[in-house]
């Protein structure tokens, strides 16, 4: 049978992949009613490679872009709520910008989102604050040492309650899901906050996530994606960037679906009157 709900659209973000989704996020959501679906970004081992055209192990945003549109155009009766973390936001933000956008998209949520400007101006405040933490972002993400270090890869994305070899094993698939990376040249020349389409005003706000301890985007790339998305404000979440892996996972995901709750909620209002 067909749910009366929206299906959930999990887009996981760099070094991820939709089984990021697969341990909490998606049981929780599904055990809610809602229909969940997680696409694999390309250029992952379980996506689509890069084009050809490419340099060298580089995925365009154009790429993602399409692609998502393609799956989102490909359902046109059905309609999904975009929920995307860290880079993957930046997937779901170029796409709605695009024209036209895809009109079954009823509604979005960035968790951790790569804010509208890129990471540029972050990594900038990142170095006022401390060379020794904007020297661990770069060699972490940069040069992929969260791959081989544990302590590190632990300190990026998770917390000390991770057991170690759950960590180990999000290593293994960070490894095997970062061999073609983003092009960040071209990546520049596109950033939404260049765009001079605005982010689509949907009936009810988007929601825009934060993580109290998360170590990769910082409050200012929050509240500066809050705004750009027309989110009434941020919410932050005591938990550090993989908001949907380890012990605190259900701090986001109740966050998410008290939002999801509050949106029907305001549409039977808006029926009934």
């Amino acid at each position: 049978t067909t749910s009366p709900l929206p299906t959930l659209l999990f887009i996981h973000g760099s070094f991820h992949s939709p089984t990021c989704y697969a341990p909490n996020f998606l049981p929780f959501f599904t055990s809610h009613g809602y229909p969940c679906v997680s696409i694999p970004l390309r250029g992952i081992s379980t996506g689509y490679p890069p084009s050809s055209n490419n340099a060298k192990n580089k995925v365009k945003i154009s790429e993602h872009t399409s692609d998502l549109t393609n799956f989102l155009l490909s359902n046109p009766g059905t309609s999904y709520i975009l929920i995307s973390h860290s880079f993957g936001s930046i997937v779901s933000l170029s796409t709605m910008l695009k024209q036209p956008h895809p009109k079954n998209v009823i509604n979005a949520a960035l968790l951790c989102s790569v804010p509208p400007s890129g990471n540029g101006p972050m990594t900038k405040r990142f170095l006022k604050r401390s060379l020794k933490q904007s020297y661990k972002i770069t060699s972490g993400l940069a040069f992929k040492r969260v791959t081989k270090d544990a302590g590190l890869c632990r300190e990026l994305f998770f917390d000390d309650g991770m057991e170690e070899e759950e960590v180990e094993g999000w290593m293994r698939g960070f490894e095997s899901d970062s061999v073609n990376t983003i092009d960040l040249m071209d990546l520049s020349k596109f950033l939404p906050s260049s765009s001079k389409t605005k982010f689509p005003k949907f009936p009810f706000p988007p929601l825009c996530v934060g993580a109290t301890e998360d170590k990769l985007v910082d409050r200012e790339g929050v509240f500066e994606t809050a705004d750009f998305i027309n989110a009434v404000e941020p919410v932050f979440v005591d938990s550090p960037h993989d908001v949907m892996l380890g012990g605190r996972w259900e701090n986001t995901a109740y966050v998410i679906l008290e939002w999801l709750k509050n949106m029907e909620m305001e549409e039977k209002r808006e029926i009934d009157n």
